[in-house]
């Protein structure tokens, strides 16, 4: 873009937009994709660290931190349920190719 006296200046956020819509418009897709599988999930991990109480909402919830991961943690089967987990999982990578999985 050139000014009055002929020298080249930058453009604003706006005359970007206008002179490039048809990028823009391409690009719209790709954004609100992102937005809506990567970025509002973030929302609902916050329920590991409330204590959720369904009447009141996700935002009205007290806050209670780690207490949840503490309890979970001091459980005496916690060992049980992380070798279940690691031996239901450890054949994932074969599962993925096989067909009579």
């Amino acid at each position: 873009m050139l000014d009055l006296q002929g020298n080249r200046r930058k453009l604003t956020f706006k005359e970007a937009i206008r002179k490039h819509y048809g990028i823009y418009l391409l690009l719209l897709p790709t954004m609100i994709y992102f937005i809506v599988f990567a970025y509002v999930p973030y929302f609902g991990l916050q329920i590991a660290f409330k204590d959720f109480k369904i009447f009141q909402g996700m935002l009205a919830s007290p806050w209670v931190g780690f207490a949840h991961f503490r309890n979970f943690f001091a459980d005496y089967c916690v060992t049980l349920y992380l070798l279940v987990l690691i031996v239901l999982f450890s054949d994932f990578p074969y599962r993925l190719y096989s067909p009579f999985s």
